[in-house]
């Protein structure tokens, strides 16, 4: 039966801006928006970063160009990061987070933005910033009726934690948070903290996963040369596309498909609803860890696309199960157990824990892409069973590459090298060559969580 996931599924508008590299004119971004929306899409997620501003112009007069009514989409930007300046990158202070809601606004062509959202507060120079200054900064924002909701964005979990508990304790309604990157067929982290989902499932917030794709690590091409990933994901994802190549199936289309079996499809309208927390405020930020968890799951997947074809193959890839042959490549990316791997009945698929290793994946499973192939020719695409389709390939792999593969490449990598956490946030500091003002905040979101 197809997953009708159209509702829950949200459009990022990054590419409006040229994050990828590619001018984008209105026109094709007034078709794309048109196109979205055809094809049930009702969010669209954009910043002032993108493009410097240019992503929600474009985003604004697509919209408006396109004849949809601002009433039935929801119009999701950020604040806090913007000029590519790196002296004036960021921005959290109250005065700045005003400023950066006008011109929002402005730029966007509305009365008011649907979710305003706090971007990568994990390079602000202290958690004091964040506590006392750009929350209720945004709080403000939402009592004046510039904004309908807030949200918090970042790549990792532990500030965004953080900053809920702070919300939580000043009574200050956090709507949405949105994680990128956290659960892909690389890196299954959003799956794995159980704090982390207590928080949010306690602050009554809706998850969004972001970037399925990793930011163009799971696609075609090579990914783009500012991409943070480290050498040993890169060398996996290298791999990972010469083995779908060699398989005669869409990279994009599994990896759509595996972040969008962790959504847990909303309507529409659950997300104008007010933030319910499901524990007081004030005690939970007192109380710190909590023993029980009380899993919670995506609402949302937000994901890019820069064509209407591209966009095409995003809406069937989480709305139309994958084949047994698909299946089976999948598990070879990510483990044996995927056959067996039940969206309706089971919690969000975790990769298992794995260590360093000593080789390369390029190394470790030298061979893998050949062996697709000759399953292949061997019609093992044609099997009507995934597990079936999955033995056919290991008949096709040699002795040395056999007891890898139930783990899946990205099982093989290293918990750690699955994600660059930290990596960014020490450079921005190195570049600057200074240091946050609360240096032991540094040192928590630059460790590996």
């Amino acid at each position: 039966m197809a997953r009708r996931l159209n509702s829950s599924l949200a459009f990022g508008c990054a590419q409006f801006g040229g994050a990828y590299g590619k001018e984008f004119p209105q026109k094709e971004a007034t078709q794309l928006v048109a196109h979205a929306y055809e094809l049930g899409i009702r969010i669209f997620d954009t910043a002032p970063w993108y493009g410097n501003g240019v992503s929600e112009q474009r985003l604004g007069t697509a919209i408006r160009e396109a004849g949809i009514p601002h009433d039935q989409v929801r119009i999701h930007t950020k604040a806090g990061r913007q000029n590519p300046n790196r002296e004036h990158m960021f921005d959290f202070g109250a005065p700045g987070m005003r400023k950066s809601i006008q011109a929002s606004l402005k730029r966007l062509q509305v009365d008011s933005i649907d979710c305003l959202q706090v971007h990568d507060p994990e390079f602000a120079p202290s958690m004091q910033q964040l506590a006392q200054e750009t929350l209720p900064a945004m709080s403000a924002a939402l009592h004046d009726g510039q904004v309908r909701g807030l949200g918090l964005t970042g790549y990792p979990l532990s500030v965004i934690s953080d900053m809920l508990q702070h919300a939580l304790a000043q009574e200050i309604p956090i709507h949405s948070v949105l994680s990128y990157c956290r659960y892909s067929m690389y890196d299954t982290t959003l799956a794995e903290n159980d704090a982390f989902l207590n928080t949010v499932r306690r602050s009554g917030s809706k998850l969004i996963a972001a970037s399925p794709f990793g930011m163009g690590l799971l696609v075609p091409s090579v990914p783009p040369a500012w991409h943070p990933s480290g050498a040993e994901l890169r060398s996996a994802c290298a791999v990972a596309r010469r083995v779908a190549a060699a398989g005669g199936v869409s990279l994009p289309r599994l990896a759509a498909y595996f972040s969008g079996s962790a959504v847990e499809a909303l309507p529409f309208a659950a997300w104008s609803e007010t933030p319910q927390p499901q524990h007081d405020g004030v005690q939970f930020a007192q109380d710190g860890e909590h023993d029980t968890p009380l899993y919670t799951v995506p609402s949302l997947l937000l994901a890019s696309a820069s064509s209407a074809p591209e966009l095409q193959e995003l809406v069937t890839a989480v709305s139309t199960p994958l084949t047994p042959w698909e299946r089976a490549v999948t598990a070879v990316l990510v483990g044996r157990h995927w056959l067996t791997f039940d969206a309706e009945e089971h919690l969000p698929f975790q990769l298992e824990e794995g260590d360093a290793p000593p080789l390369t994946a390029d190394e470790a499973f030298a061979g893998l892409d050949v062996a697709m192939a000759a399953a292949v020719q061997g019609r093992a695409d044609r099997l009507d069973d995934a597990e079936a389709a999955y033995d056919a390939i290991l008949q096709h792999v040699d002795a040395s590459l056999a007891p890898k593969l139930p783990a899946g490449l990205f099982g093989y990598l290293g918990s750690s090298q699955r994600h660059w956490e930290g990596k960014e946030v020490r450079k921005h500091w190195e570049k600057l060559q200074t240091q946050p003002i609360d240096t032991a905040m540094l040192g928590r979101y630059v460790q590996h969580r």
